[in-house]
């Protein structure tokens, strides 16, 4: 796995869990942030804290205005000052950085010890490339752990089956690097090498389960369409738990985009093939530069995590959307620590509070569609005028 090119004695990123108690992020207004990474339980049983949002993406303001000219320069241009958003509480005034921008400028602040280029799956030369410390990965891993007790529970007895590579075959490719952090919590076996899917390995892994086994098949949609149609053509089907047996998407179509089928027609093709109803398919979203995930709950709806504040703008003005009208998505993760987690990305959706059928409380992401005109993208290079020029 390549790691920039920082010297470091500490051990290799990818085996982190979570950091020791007296390498508590600074400033310390983010140790209670670590604390519900970590430790916290039932973070959606209450009511959004917005004003405990507020001050932790104030101190991760404050954090990369130290740390990081860029972002200084940015908040210079757009008169941003921390003390002012904790004053307001409005999250809307924080500088943002467009996705595109990682694609074209080393956005890295201050960092210590080694450092992991995270790249996107973009064709050569329009790749994203985010900087990513060891502590910033602690907390994204600690992200990811926090989802999966909250949503999916925790069992010793649950078995991981990704549609994926391994950690050595990963490299810095995002996605691929993030399924493999199933290792750190389940029994997991993957099921790709050499880039091409062993559908008739993981068959044969899923018929040979043991009767107290929880199965939880992950990878790309495009994938488990690939298996699932294998099994169609040679007429195979199973019969998963639906009680304990889950299959989990992440990472959209990207390239295969032509190729693609529905959430319904996805579904069908599980509950055929695997015998699972719709509820026990989840898809859970992130992108290279967000440094937190969201998942999905039974009904299907995406869960903002209390600590993350996600803003749809209009795209005509870049003014506030209203709760469930349709714009141009931003968040604002505090967890980023080596590279400003404030970004608008290239993905249109719309953000809505008031709890879910689920019963748990929070804010509600409702993806709709990717920026796909000059016009749309256009947007997004708005934001850049502020930094085209820092040195």
């Amino acid at each position: 796995m390549a790691i920039g090119s920082q010297a470091s004695s500490e051990p290799p990123v990818s085996s982190v869990v979570a950091p020791p108690a007296h390498r508590r992020v600074r400033p310390a207004d983010l140790d209670a942030l670590d604390e519900l990474l970590y430790e916290g339980r039932d973070s959606y049983a209450r009511p959004l804290d917005e004003a405990r949002r507020v001050e932790w993406i104030a101190a991760a303001a404050a954090h990369h205005m130290e740390h990081n000219p860029l972002f200084a320069r940015l908040a210079g241009k757009r008169g941003f000052a921390p003390d002012a958003l904790r004053a307001t509480g409005d999250l809307a005034s924080v500088p943002l950085l467009s996705s595109g921008l990682f694609k074209r400028r080393d956005v890295r602040g201050a960092c210590s010890g080694t450092v992991k280029e995270c790249t996107s799956s973009g064709t050569q030369g329009t790749r994203s490339i985010v900087p990513r410390d060891r502590r910033t990965l602690e907390r994204f891993i600690g992200t990811v752990l926090h989802g999966l007790h909250e949503f999916h529970g925790h069992t010793e007895l649950r078995r991981a089956l990704v549609l994926g590579p391994p950690a050595e075959e990963a490299g810095d490719l995002w996605f691929a690097y993030v399924l493999t952090l199933m290792e750190l919590v389940y029994d997991t076996r993957f099921f790709m090498h050499d880039e091409h899917l062993e559908s008739e390995e993981l068959h044969a892994e899923i018929v040979g389960l043991q009767a107290d086994e929880q199965p939880t098949l992950v990878g790309a949609p495009a994938l488990l369409v690939d298996h699932l149609t294998w099994m169609c053509e040679r007429g195979l089907r199973i019969a998963l738990d639906p009680e304990t047996a889950y299959v989990v998407t992440a990472g959209g179509w990207k390239r295969r985009g032509d190729e693609s089928v529905s959430r319904p027609e996805l579904a069908e093709l599980v509950s055929d093939r695997l015998g699972l109803p719709p509820s026990r398919i989840r898809d859970v979203f992130n992108m290279v530069e967000l440094n937190s995930v969201l998942f999905e709950c039974e009904t299907g709806a995406k869960h903002v995590p209390p600590w993350l504040a996600v803003i749809a703008l209009r795209p005509a003005d870049m003014s506030v959307a209203d709760p469930g009208e349709e714009g141009i998505l931003t968040f604002l993760d505090p967890t980023a620590t080596s590279y400003p987690g404030f970004i608008c990305s290239d993905d249109f959706g719309s953000v809505r509070a008031g709890g879910c059928a689920c019963g748990r409380h929070g804010e509600i992401l409702e993806l709709t569609r990717r920026m796909t005109t000059v016009e749309e993208r256009g947007c997004g290079l708005k934001l850049e005028r502020y930094v085209r020029d820092t040195p």
